[in-house]
């Protein structure tokens, strides 16, 4: 008898520990739920002070509840995906030309403010590194930001483990990806970047290279130092309105092989338009169908890593050049 008293003793205990933990659990999500509506009804406001509010709000609940965390990040993305107005443009080249007096004109100035901080508080999410301190990866699975209006981006000195879609986007504010690894999809199809553009120093450890096909460069456009496993980034259909320098730097990260020669690192630079001055290594560039006519001069750099053989500059009579270049 003392035995089955004692048995029993335990399975009441046993129960009541359940009951507070399924007590605390439901407390918990429904301060979770309070909260999330709380910080929803913020975004909803009228002043550029609620919304940043509501957002600032979102970042906390995420950090304090890592279960709901990519769902309260989420709701951070869909804001900067709603649209906003901005002064409509006249074009006539393919993609387009525009001003950056004109991308920068905001029907709402302070929507600047509310869409840079919540850019900053999702970064900030990601553990920005230092000099000399490990890398840490991004906690987002998916990062969804088609079409939204970004504005100053921090790409420098972080680790991304995840898959991100700018597709669309426009990019408002000078990009830098120094010492940055892109460890999973990116996708920049679309995007219109306002302000010089730099992917000098980024590293692809994985066999995923990001697009920038069908982009606009309002500014200059950098290119080098690339360590890859060998896959190149592909920025076929965009236009280069600000100059452009690919300078060829190829560091394979796993070593050369045989494997990956060829096309896979060669930089897809098909049917492009071009103004101002442009730089292009002599070798593992294709320039078919681009339009260089309007551009003030075209560099090719010698190739002189002998180590290493790579393709030809592939060219065609589709490659409109300035008048009176000449190839070779």
């Amino acid at each position: 008898m003392a035995g089955l008293a004692a048995t029993a003793g335990l399975y009441v205990g046993y129960r009541k520990q359940r009951n507070d933990e399924g007590n605390t659990l439901r407390e918990q999500d429904r301060v979770f739920t309070e909260r999330f509506g709380a910080a929803a009804s913020l975004l909803e406001g009228g002043t550029a002070a609620a919304r940043l509010a509501g957002i600032q709000s979102f970042v906390r609940l995420a950090d304090d509840s890592p279960r709901d965390s990519f769902s309260c990040l989420s709701m951070v993305c869909s804001y900067l995906r709603l649209p906003i107005k901005l002064v409509p443009q006249k074009h006539d080249r393919r993609p387009y030309h525009v001003r950056v007096s004109d991308i920068t004109t905001w029907e709402d100035a302070s929507e600047w403010d509310v869409r840079r901080n919540a850019l900053k508080l999702l970064l900030d999410r990601l553990s920005e590194q230092h000099d000399y301190e490990p890398l840490e990866y991004a906690n987002l699975p998916q990062w969804d930001l088609r079409e939204a209006v970004v504005i100053e981006p921090n790409f420098a000195r972080r680790m991304f483990d995840c898959s991100i879609d700018f597709s669309e986007a426009v990019l408002i504010g000078p990009i830098s990806f120094d010492r940055t690894t892109l460890g999973g999809r990116f996708n920049f199809q679309g995007c219109v970047f306002e302000a010089d553009f730099d992917l000098s120093g980024v590293h692809f450890p994985n066999l995923y290279a990001p697009a920038f096909e069908s982009c606009l460069f309002l500014q200059h456009a950098a290119y080098d130092r690339i360590n890859s496993w060998g896959l190149m980034p592909t920025f076929s259909g965009s236009a280069f309105n600000g100059g452009a320098a690919f300078l060829w730097n190829l560091d394979l990260a796993f070593g050369y092989d045989d494997r990956i020669v060829g096309s896979t690192v060669e930089l897809h630079l098909t049917e492009c338009t071009f103004l101002g001055d442009v730089v292009l290594p002599g070798r593992a560039v294709d320039v078919r169908g681009s339009d260089f006519s309007d551009t003030s001069n075209v560099s090719l750099l010698p190739y002189e890593n002998h180590s290493v053989t790579l393709p030809l500059l592939r060219t065609d009579s589709t490659t409109k050049w300035p008048a009176g270049f000449d190839l070779f």
